[in-house]
């Protein structure tokens, strides 16, 4: 059985914002994972996963998207956080904390969910050596049961737009 140890550590997004992830590590590392969560998913969510993982030969970074866990700065609610954010800023900054930490591994992406779906707003997605998902989605409505189907039109559809109009800021 191998020693797995884990540090807490913050980060910055390219427009400032602070980051909270956890960084877990065992013995001779073969590969870099990263794990985006799923909406609304703390890291620690993640954690006994992450170590399993380090456990197995793997350097594995767990973070908190704006607004989330321990990167959350005040109610989302009242936030100007947009959640594609997670994809186009805070992703991006969680590769390349976890390159710098292990320069030498590939990285392999587990996405849950909507981390999953933001990959493709990642401007270094690149770096990735290959994603591995988890409960991602088509995004396609017609393939989710019908009774949940009025609530997602209503998530996906007339809150944006709502949005869009400025009566929700």
């Amino acid at each position: 059985m191998s020693i797995v140890q884990s540090q807490s550590l913050t980060f910055q997004a390219e427009d400032g914002w602070q980051l909270t992830g956890d960084l877990y590590f065992g013995p001779s590392p073969k590969v870099a994972i990263l794990v985006s969560s799923g909406t609304g998913f703390p890291r620690r969510f993640y954690r006994h996963m992450a170590a399993y993982m380090a456990g197995q030969g793997a350097v594995v970074l767990t973070y908190d998207y704006r607004g989330i866990g321990e990167s959350k700065t005040a109610s989302i609610a009242r936030s100007a956080i947009d959640l594609p954010d997670w994809g186009r800023l805070d992703m991006p900054a969680a590769i390349d904390v976890l390159e710098a930490q292990v320069p030498e591994l590939p990285i392999t992406h587990l996405a849950h969910s909507v981390g999953g779906h933001f990959l493709g707003l990642m401007p270094n997605h690149d770096k990735i050596a290959r994603n591995a998902f988890l409960a991602v989605s088509t995004g396609y409505i017609g393939h989710h049961a019908a009774h949940y189907r009025p609530m997602e039109a209503y998530f996906w559809w007339a809150s944006a737009a709502i949005h869009s109009c400025g009566m929700v800021s």
